[in-house]
Order: structure tokens, then C-alpha cells, then sequence
């Protein structure tokens, strides 16, 4: 029997590789995210790193689209319940240890080419998923079929980004309580102003 050499093949590299590049690049940004750094915190070797990708920016693209801030169309039913787990599903995307690369992301794409089209993805999807929530609310009569969706979703969705913000949850997931009274709260007042 002969030994093989080198490490042994983990079999969670890629997961564990591309949530390292998420928290590295929240952490320390495009400059401070590197194959290197990326390898360490993942406690694995580089050469495990560019069997899979060829670049920095191929490995955060691919961490991005599987980490990253996205949003699910929901149907509860209820145009109400659709925004408030809308509002959920903006929550953890900026909190924990992924949101800061997902607050990153938006403003680094206008700067670093490799990721513009990631962030543009993103956006498009959950701009759709949110879009989607509301035609179902127009179409089951909760909310009327002039109602300003644009500025109904970005009060939302600012909302959400703004709290999370100004409310940092320390690299943790925010108390899910706590989360769902802000969410409740926020979607009621956008809704009122709807009326």
C-alpha cells in the first residue's frame, strides 16, 4: 500500500474556500482579498484555491452567488406577510458574517469590473422577487393597481438596509424576535402610507 502525498482532499473545500473569501472580503475588501489570505482562513493550501478558480475574482464571484444577498419570492398569501418575510430575507442577507461583503458589493462593483455583473445579477433577482410580490397584492385587491411600487420598495427595502446599518448584529445573526418586530413594524408604516 503507498501513501499518497500531500494533504487529504476535504470534502466541504469549496463551501469552506468560499465562505472564507465572503468573510475575508467583508472584512478587509477587494485590496485585502487575496488566494493567500483566502487558503489561510480555510486552512487550506493555495494550490486547492486554483484548482478551482483561476483568479480572486472568479473565486468571489462564485462566493458571492452563493453567499450573497439573495432574495426568494415569497407567497404567504398575503401581501402584508409577502413584505414581512421580504423584509426577513433583506435582514440576513446584511447581518452576519456575509453582510458586510454584501454591502461592500454594491458599492465595489462600480469600481471593480469582475464584479459588476454578480451585483447586477443580484439586484435583478431580488427586484424581480419583489416586483412579483406585488403584482400578487394588486391582483388579489390589497393594494390598488396605481399604487407607486417603485417607492413602496425602496421604502422597504432602504428601510431594511438603513437598519441594518445603523443596528449592526456584531457578525452574529440578528435575534429573529427583534427582526421580525422591526419588519412587522416597518412594512405596517409603508402601508399605511399607501391608504
Amino acid at each position: 500500500m503507498g501513501s499518497s502525498p500531500g494533504r487529504p482532499r476535504a470534502v466541504d473545500a469549496e463551501s469552506r474556500l468560499a465562505r472564507a473569501a465572503v468573510e475575508i472580503y467583508g472584512r478587509d475588501g477587494w485590496a485585502g482579498l487575496s488566494i493567500a489570505t483566502v487558503a489561510q482562513r480555510s486552512q487550506m493550501g493555495k494550490s486547492s484555491v486554483y484548482l478551482r478558480w483561476e483568479t480572486k475574482g472568479d473565486l468571489l464571484v462564485h462566493a458571492l452567488e452563493r453567499y450573497g444577498a439573495h432574495v426568494e419570492d415569497v407567497d404567504t398569501g398575503s401581501l402584508r406577510s409577502d413584505l414581512v418575510e421580504l423584509s426577513l430575507n433583506l435582514l440576513a442577507a446584511f447581518d452576519g458574517s456575509s453582510g458586510l461583503a454584501n454591502r461592500r458589493l454594491q458599492v465595489d462593483a462600480a469600481i471593480v469590473p469582475e464584479l459588476k455583473e454578480v451585483e447586477q445579477r443580484m439586484r435583478d433577482s431580488q427586484v424581480a422577487a419583489a416586483r412579483r410580490i406585488i403584482r400578487r397584492g394588486v391582483d388579489r385587491g390589497e393594494v390598488a393597481s396605481d399604487a407607486p411600487i417603485g417607492l413602496l420598495l425602496n421604502a422597504i427595502c432602504g428601510g431594511v438596509i438603513n437598519h441594518s446599518s445603523t443596528n449592526p448584529a456584531d457578525e452574529s445573526e440578528r435575534d429573529s424576535a427583534e427582526a421580525r418586530h422591526f419588519a412587522e413594524r416597518l412594512v405596517d408604516l409603508v402601508l399605511r402610507g399607501l391608504d
